[in-house]
Formats: structure tokens, sequence, C-alpha cells
């Protein structure tokens, strides 16, 4: 029985529930998790609730945990020598696939529902104005409208409340409190 994972309920619910574009990349996730599975020993039909036996209570089993799916990264890391990219994917394919499971009561318990994927590096840029550019900013709308100043008041006002343009423009008179900022 080679297909353990993809002849399951759960993949077969998955598949047919599921709408999602990259199917095929989870599902080459999946097959390397059904790999692992097949390496590890794993016979039978494959059932989360009940996939660890007790050696001391014959007749009782845990369902999946971590530390099984700490082992799987282990092994993409040292047998698979799984790159920084393959990694963060198996890591969250396998998430989001048991997820969905646990989110439609297929399993009892999520083992990633807390798992860090330690290889998503998602650098937050930093958009901010400097005090320099701010100011470069207003004295720009002071010269070119220096009369009404009607442009300098909005870019002031966006400054010190951090409103962007499309919230500011439909604002109404009685729902701006300066002296709050709000």
């Amino acid at each position: 029985m080679n297909n353990i994972l993809f002849e399951s309920k759960y993949y077969k619910f998955w598949y047919e529930n599921v709408e999602l574009l990259g199917k095929g990349d989870v599902q080459v996730q999946l097959r390397k998790f059904e790999k692992y599975l097949l390496l590890r020993g794993f016979q039978g039909k494959l059932d989360f609730d009940k996939f660890h036996a007790s050696q001391k209570y014959p007749g009782s089993f845990r369902p999946i945990q971590e530390y099984f799916i700490d082992q799987y990264v282990e092994y993409l890391l040292t047998d698979y020598r799984a790159s920084n990219f393959v990694m963060y994917n198996a890591i969250s394919s396998l998430k989001n696939f048991l997820k969905f499971l646990y989110d439609m009561d297929l399993i009892q318990h999520n083992p990633m529902e807390d798992y860090r994927n330690p290889y998503y590096d998602r650098p937050i840029k930093n958009t901010a104005l400097s005090k320099e550019e701010c100011l470069t900013l207003l004295e720009t709308a002071l010269k070119k409208e220096p009369f009404f100043r009607q442009e300098f008041v909005l870019i002031w006002f966006m400054l010190i409340t951090g409103a962007r343009n499309s919230e500011v423009r439909f604002l109404s008179e009685d729902s701006v409190n300066l002296e709050s900022r709000i």
C-alpha cells in the first residue's frame, strides 16, 4: 500500500473541498510526507486520531503529535537536504492541510496549531517618511498653494493622524477632532 496518505479519507475530502490554484504544489509536499510515513514503517489505514499505539496498553492510541512533525522536518533537512524554500513550503503545506482537517472536524487534534515555521523570512519594508521628508513635503505644498493652503492642511492632517489619502477624502467635518488627533 504505497498511497497511504493519498488514498486516505483525509486527502480525498481535502481534494474535493479545497478551492486552491496551487493544489499541485501542496500535493508535492504531501507526497514527501507520505514517503516519510512509509520510511517510518507506517502500515494500514491512516488515522491521525489513532496514530501512535501504546506498547504498555494494547488497544489504546494517541493522535499524531508535534514531535512526529519535528522528526519529519529533521528528515527533510538531513536525508532530503532540503533548501530553506523547500522547507518553508513543506511546513506551510502540511500545516494548512492539518488545519483544514481540524477545522472540518476530521481530526480531533492539530499537532501543527502553534508550529513555528523558522524558514519563513519576510522582511518588513520601512515605508515611513523621515522628519526631513515630511517637512519638505509640507514646504512644497505651501509653495504650490500659499493662499488657501488646502493641500498643506490635508498633508499635515495625514501626517498627524496617520490616515491615508483614501481615508481622508471621505471624512466629514464632524468626524474629525483635531485636539485629540482622532
